[in-house]
Protein backbone atom coordinates (compact mmCIF):
# COMPACT_ATOMS: atom_id res chain seq x y z
CA UNK A 1 0.00 0.00 0.00
CA UNK A 2 1.39 3.24 -0.48
CA UNK A 3 0.87 5.86 2.27
CA UNK A 4 -0.30 9.28 1.71
CA UNK A 5 -1.50 9.40 -1.65
CA UNK A 6 -4.27 10.95 -0.41
CA UNK A 7 -5.86 13.70 -2.94
CA UNK A 8 -6.56 15.96 0.09
CA UNK A 9 -5.25 19.53 -1.45
CA UNK A 10 -1.64 20.50 1.00
CA UNK A 11 -0.54 23.56 0.18
CA UNK A 12 2.88 23.26 1.07
CA UNK A 13 4.97 19.90 1.95
CA UNK A 14 3.23 17.50 4.14
CA UNK A 15 2.72 19.60 7.39
CA UNK A 16 1.00 17.45 10.30
CA UNK A 17 0.32 18.80 13.81
CA UNK A 18 -0.41 16.76 17.08
CA UNK A 19 -3.34 17.09 18.92
CA UNK A 20 -4.83 15.36 21.83
CA UNK A 21 -7.84 13.03 21.64
CA UNK A 22 -9.71 14.64 24.77
CA UNK A 23 -9.20 18.01 23.06
CA UNK A 24 -10.56 16.85 19.87
CA UNK A 25 -13.66 15.23 21.40
CA UNK A 26 -14.53 17.53 23.79
CA UNK A 27 -13.68 16.43 27.02
CA UNK A 28 -10.26 17.99 27.52
CA UNK A 29 -10.09 17.67 31.79
CA UNK A 30 -6.04 17.41 32.56
CA UNK A 31 -4.15 20.80 32.43
CA UNK A 32 -2.09 19.95 28.92
CA UNK A 33 -5.29 19.88 26.94
CA UNK A 34 -7.33 22.32 28.88
CA UNK A 35 -4.59 24.64 27.86
CA UNK A 36 -5.73 23.72 23.70
CA UNK A 37 -9.38 25.02 24.68
CA UNK A 38 -6.94 28.02 26.05
CA UNK A 39 -5.21 28.63 22.68
CA UNK A 40 -8.48 27.64 20.34
CA UNK A 41 -11.41 27.47 22.04
CA UNK A 42 -13.23 25.37 19.63
CA UNK A 43 -12.13 22.73 17.41
CA UNK A 44 -12.93 23.78 14.63
CA UNK A 45 -11.63 27.00 14.85
CA UNK A 46 -8.50 25.14 15.67
CA UNK A 47 -8.38 22.82 12.55
CA UNK A 48 -9.10 25.79 10.32
CA UNK A 49 -6.30 28.34 11.87
CA UNK A 50 -4.04 25.09 11.20
CA UNK A 51 -5.17 24.38 7.62
CA UNK A 52 -4.97 28.47 7.35
CA UNK A 53 -1.16 28.53 8.19
CA UNK A 54 -0.41 25.06 6.12
CA UNK A 55 -0.92 22.41 8.14
CA UNK A 56 -2.76 19.42 5.99
CA UNK A 57 -2.34 16.54 8.52
CA UNK A 58 -3.66 15.55 12.02
CA UNK A 59 -2.32 13.04 14.44
CA UNK A 60 -4.42 11.98 17.18
CA UNK A 61 -2.34 11.47 20.25
CA UNK A 62 -2.84 10.51 23.52
CA UNK A 63 -4.26 7.20 22.99
CA UNK A 64 -3.92 4.44 25.48
CA UNK A 65 -5.88 0.91 25.92
CA UNK A 66 -8.31 3.10 28.60
CA UNK A 67 -9.51 5.52 25.64
CA UNK A 68 -13.18 4.57 24.46
CA UNK A 69 -13.29 3.56 21.27
CA UNK A 70 -16.62 5.64 20.14
CA UNK A 71 -13.70 8.69 21.29
CA UNK A 72 -12.08 7.98 17.63
CA UNK A 73 -14.66 8.10 15.51
CA UNK A 74 -15.49 11.14 16.41
CA UNK A 75 -11.85 12.08 16.55
CA UNK A 76 -11.54 10.77 12.93
CA UNK A 77 -14.94 12.74 11.80
CA UNK A 78 -13.37 15.94 13.02
CA UNK A 79 -10.21 15.87 11.50
CA UNK A 80 -10.85 14.69 8.25
CA UNK A 81 -14.28 16.42 8.17
CA UNK A 82 -12.14 19.73 8.69
CA UNK A 83 -10.41 18.58 5.43
CA UNK A 84 -6.98 17.27 6.96
CA UNK A 85 -5.72 14.11 6.64
CA UNK A 86 -4.85 11.87 10.13
CA UNK A 87 -2.01 9.94 11.49
CA UNK A 88 -2.40 8.28 15.18
CA UNK A 89 0.35 7.83 18.48
CA UNK A 90 -1.02 5.02 19.70
CA UNK A 91 0.72 2.14 22.36
CA UNK A 92 2.60 -0.82 21.95
CA UNK A 93 0.34 -3.23 23.81
CA UNK A 94 2.12 -5.78 26.01
CA UNK A 95 1.92 -9.46 26.14
CA UNK A 96 0.10 -9.65 23.30
CA UNK A 97 -1.01 -12.76 20.74
CA UNK A 98 -1.17 -13.61 17.22
CA UNK A 99 -3.93 -11.39 15.33
CA UNK A 100 -4.68 -9.45 18.54
CA UNK A 101 -5.31 -5.87 17.57
CA UNK A 102 -6.71 -2.81 19.88
CA UNK A 103 -10.43 -2.34 19.11
CA UNK A 104 -9.53 1.63 18.43
CA UNK A 105 -8.07 0.66 15.51
CA UNK A 106 -10.55 -1.55 14.50
CA UNK A 107 -13.24 1.79 15.29
CA UNK A 108 -10.61 3.85 13.50
CA UNK A 109 -10.51 1.88 10.60
CA UNK A 110 -13.48 1.75 10.00
CA UNK A 111 -14.33 5.78 10.66
CA UNK A 112 -11.59 6.33 7.80
CA UNK A 113 -12.96 3.89 5.65
CA UNK A 114 -16.62 5.59 5.64
CA UNK A 115 -14.49 8.86 4.52
CA UNK A 116 -12.81 7.34 1.32
CA UNK A 117 -9.43 6.91 3.30
CA UNK A 118 -7.91 3.67 1.59
CA UNK A 119 -4.10 5.17 2.32
CA UNK A 120 -1.47 3.13 4.53
CA UNK A 121 -1.37 5.30 8.01
CA UNK A 122 1.33 5.09 10.65
CA UNK A 123 0.69 4.59 14.13
CA UNK A 124 3.28 5.89 16.37
CA UNK A 125 4.48 3.57 18.65
CA UNK A 126 7.18 2.86 21.30
CA UNK A 127 8.40 0.15 22.74
CA UNK A 128 8.17 -1.23 26.41
CA UNK A 129 10.19 0.60 29.52
CA UNK A 130 13.09 -0.66 30.81
CA UNK A 131 11.16 -1.33 34.21
CA UNK A 132 10.44 -3.59 36.74
CA UNK A 133 9.98 -7.02 36.16
CA UNK A 134 11.22 -6.04 32.18
CA UNK A 135 15.18 -5.48 31.98
CA UNK A 136 16.88 -3.75 28.95
CA UNK A 137 16.72 -7.12 27.21
CA UNK A 138 13.95 -8.40 27.98
CA UNK A 139 12.51 -5.19 27.04
CA UNK A 140 13.78 -5.49 23.51
CA UNK A 141 12.85 -9.48 23.13
CA UNK A 142 9.22 -8.51 24.64
CA UNK A 143 9.17 -5.43 22.42
CA UNK A 144 9.99 -7.55 19.21
CA UNK A 145 7.48 -10.22 19.84
CA UNK A 146 4.68 -7.63 20.66
CA UNK A 147 5.31 -5.66 17.42
CA UNK A 148 5.33 -9.09 15.65
CA UNK A 149 1.86 -9.33 16.74
CA UNK A 150 0.82 -6.39 16.40
CA UNK A 151 1.98 -5.84 12.91
CA UNK A 152 0.72 -9.01 11.72
CA UNK A 153 -2.80 -8.18 13.67
CA UNK A 154 -2.96 -4.72 11.06
CA UNK A 155 -1.72 -6.91 7.87
CA UNK A 156 -4.19 -10.31 8.26
CA UNK A 157 -7.05 -7.68 8.60
CA UNK A 158 -6.41 -5.35 6.03
CA UNK A 159 -5.82 -2.39 8.60
CA UNK A 160 -4.81 0.88 7.19
CA UNK A 161 -1.90 0.94 9.54
CA UNK A 162 1.36 0.22 10.03
CA UNK A 163 3.18 0.64 12.84
CA UNK A 164 6.12 3.16 12.91
CA UNK A 165 8.60 2.38 16.14
CA UNK A 166 10.08 6.02 17.82
CA UNK A 167 12.82 6.59 18.97
CA UNK A 168 12.52 7.62 22.22
CA UNK A 169 14.22 10.03 24.29
CA UNK A 170 17.00 7.99 27.37
CA UNK A 171 15.40 7.83 30.65
CA UNK A 172 15.82 6.23 33.56
CA UNK A 173 12.55 3.52 33.32
CA UNK A 174 12.09 4.72 30.01
CA UNK A 175 11.11 3.05 26.94
CA UNK A 176 13.84 1.11 24.98
CA UNK A 177 14.74 2.45 21.51
CA UNK A 178 16.74 5.70 22.15
CA UNK A 179 19.93 4.65 19.74
CA UNK A 180 18.78 4.11 15.88
CA UNK A 181 21.21 1.62 15.72
CA UNK A 182 18.82 0.00 18.81
CA UNK A 183 15.85 0.18 16.42
CA UNK A 184 17.28 -1.15 13.61
CA UNK A 185 17.89 -4.53 16.05
CA UNK A 186 14.62 -4.49 17.02
CA UNK A 187 13.20 -4.54 13.76
CA UNK A 188 15.96 -7.06 12.34
CA UNK A 189 13.94 -9.10 14.71
CA UNK A 190 10.77 -9.14 13.39
CA UNK A 191 10.37 -11.13 9.96
CA UNK A 192 11.14 -8.40 6.80
CA UNK A 193 7.79 -9.53 5.63
CA UNK A 194 5.43 -7.79 8.13
CA UNK A 195 4.96 -4.10 7.58
CA UNK A 196 6.86 -1.98 10.01
CA UNK A 197 8.05 1.50 9.65
CA UNK A 198 9.68 3.98 11.94
CA UNK A 199 9.20 7.28 13.77
CA UNK A 200 11.93 10.04 13.55
CA UNK A 201 11.14 11.96 16.67
CA UNK A 202 13.87 15.04 16.08
CA UNK A 203 13.34 16.24 19.63
CA UNK A 204 14.58 13.13 21.34
CA UNK A 205 17.21 12.27 18.99
CA UNK A 206 18.60 15.58 19.60
CA UNK A 207 18.33 15.47 23.15
CA UNK A 208 19.83 11.82 23.49
CA UNK A 209 22.98 13.61 21.19
CA UNK A 210 23.51 16.27 23.45
CA UNK A 211 22.82 15.03 26.75
CA UNK A 212 23.82 10.94 26.04
CA UNK A 213 26.40 11.78 23.10
CA UNK A 214 24.78 9.29 21.03
CA UNK A 215 24.99 9.85 16.68
CA UNK A 216 23.18 12.58 16.19
CA UNK A 217 22.12 11.33 12.48
CA UNK A 218 20.52 7.82 11.26
CA UNK A 219 22.74 6.12 8.76
CA UNK A 220 20.38 5.20 5.44
CA UNK A 221 19.36 2.08 6.64
CA UNK A 222 17.13 3.81 9.22
CA UNK A 223 16.03 6.82 6.85
CA UNK A 224 14.96 4.23 4.64
CA UNK A 225 12.55 2.90 7.15
CA UNK A 226 11.02 5.95 8.60
CA UNK A 227 7.61 6.45 7.62
CA UNK A 228 6.30 9.35 10.57
CA UNK A 229 8.07 12.01 11.98
CA UNK A 230 7.68 14.10 15.22
CA UNK A 231 9.20 17.67 14.74
CA UNK A 232 9.96 20.24 18.04
CA UNK A 233 13.28 21.13 19.26
CA UNK A 234 14.98 22.02 22.51
CA UNK A 235 13.46 25.04 24.30
CA UNK A 236 15.94 27.45 26.24
CA UNK A 237 15.39 25.45 29.56
CA UNK A 238 16.82 22.60 28.08
CA UNK A 239 13.35 20.45 27.94
CA UNK A 240 11.68 18.50 24.93
CA UNK A 241 9.00 19.55 22.61
CA UNK A 242 9.79 23.19 22.55
CA UNK A 243 9.00 25.38 19.54
CA UNK A 244 11.03 26.24 16.09
CA UNK A 245 12.39 29.36 16.96
CA UNK A 246 15.32 29.01 13.89
CA UNK A 247 15.26 28.00 10.41
CA UNK A 248 18.58 26.43 10.47
CA UNK A 249 20.52 23.76 13.20
CA UNK A 250 19.63 20.45 14.10
CA UNK A 251 16.24 20.39 12.64
CA UNK A 252 16.54 21.32 9.23
CA UNK A 253 19.98 19.37 8.96
CA UNK A 254 17.28 16.35 9.68
CA UNK A 255 14.88 17.44 7.50
CA UNK A 256 17.35 17.91 4.62
CA UNK A 257 18.76 14.25 4.98
CA UNK A 258 14.74 12.83 5.07
CA UNK A 259 14.08 14.82 1.37
CA UNK A 260 17.45 13.07 0.17
CA UNK A 261 16.66 9.77 0.62
CA UNK A 262 12.76 10.91 -0.26
CA UNK A 263 10.51 10.48 2.41
CA UNK A 264 7.12 10.77 1.42
CA UNK A 265 5.59 11.20 4.33
CA UNK A 266 4.07 13.44 6.85
CA UNK A 267 6.35 16.38 8.72
CA UNK A 268 4.69 15.73 12.23
CA UNK A 269 5.07 18.47 14.55
CA UNK A 270 4.76 17.78 18.36
CA UNK A 271 4.55 20.44 20.49
CA UNK A 272 3.87 20.61 24.00
CA UNK A 273 2.50 24.43 24.73
CA UNK A 274 2.36 23.42 28.61
CA UNK A 275 6.03 23.48 28.83
CA UNK A 276 6.46 26.64 27.41
CA UNK A 277 6.70 30.30 28.92
CA UNK A 278 4.42 32.97 28.42
CA UNK A 279 0.85 33.27 28.43
CA UNK A 280 -1.39 31.32 25.85
CA UNK A 281 -0.73 34.35 23.47
CA UNK A 282 3.15 34.05 23.39
CA UNK A 283 1.86 30.04 23.13
CA UNK A 284 0.06 30.83 20.53
CA UNK A 285 2.31 32.96 18.55
CA UNK A 286 5.34 30.62 19.51
CA UNK A 287 3.01 27.39 17.71
CA UNK A 288 2.30 29.94 14.70
CA UNK A 289 5.68 30.39 14.02
CA UNK A 290 6.64 26.86 14.36
CA UNK A 291 4.46 26.27 11.48
CA UNK A 292 5.91 28.63 9.52
CA UNK A 293 9.13 28.28 10.23
CA UNK A 294 9.18 24.47 9.29
CA UNK A 295 7.21 25.47 5.98
CA UNK A 296 10.86 27.47 5.63
CA UNK A 297 13.08 24.72 6.05
CA UNK A 298 10.81 22.43 3.71
CA UNK A 299 10.74 25.03 0.88
CA UNK A 300 14.19 25.76 1.19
Amino acid sequence: MAIYNNPRKCEHMKIGFSLPINYLTGNASSPPDLLWTEIFPTVSSCLAYLGDHGVCSIEINKLSDSTNPELIRQAVDEVIGAGHNATFHGWLPMDTTPGEMPRIFEVAGAALTAHGITDAIPVTVHGHNVAEPLSHQQAITATANDLTNLANAYAEQNSLFIPALEICRAKQGGPIGVTYAEILDIAGRISNTIPLGFCWDMGHSQINHIKQGHPPFPDQAFVSRTIHTHIHDISPDGRTHGPLLNTDGYVKDCLTILRDEGYQGVYNLELYPMRWAGNTENRKKALTSSIKNLRTMLDN
